[in-house]
């Protein structure tokens, strides 16, 4: 008898241990339950290669961007950056091209997430001036976006 309850302790422990996933902090202000996102950096540089993601909305205030994105996935836990190309075009004002790259870390699932990302765009600016603007070309974003330093 101890045997048998050993065992089928020793079963849901384990069976509680596969299942569990890393989640991420809701926000609890939201009505959405969509995840929390730090304040990421844009940098300017090479874009990696990106996994699959579709730009759902784009909204600059500021320095800042939110970009709210979806995948699909739900098992493991994904990356973002936002690089810009360092050739900027020489027009008035200049333009910037920009990338959004995804990294999944092989997440398989195929439930579709949504989130929504924040990016300091301070590295992207054309000059680190208060009122300095440039126009940044999203890749996956009709619109073209205008920053306006600050």
């Amino acid at each position: 008898m101890k045997t048998l309850l050993f065992t089928c302790a020793s079963l849901l422990i384990l069976t509680a241990c596969a299942t569990m996933k890393k989640t991420k902090k809701m926000d609890q202000s939201s009505n959405n339950n969509q995840p929390t996102s730090e304040l990421l950096v844009a940098q300017i540089g090479k874009p990696a290669v990106s996994d699959m993601c579709t730009i759902e909305r784009a909204n600059l205030t500021g320095n800042i961007l939110e970009l709210t994105v979806s995948y699909s996935g739900g098992c493991e836990e994904h990356q973002f950056e936002l690089i810009g190309n360092p050739n900027i075009a020489k027009s008035l004002p200049p333009i910037r091209s920009i990338e959004l790259v995804h990294k999944s870390n092989g997440d398989a699932c195929k439930a579709k997430m949504e989130e929504t990302l924040r990016f300091n765009l301070s590295n992207l600016a054309y000059q680190h001036e208060t009122g300095s603007v440039i126009k940044l070309n999203l890749s996956g974003w009709k619109e073209q976006l205008i920053y306006t330093f600050e």
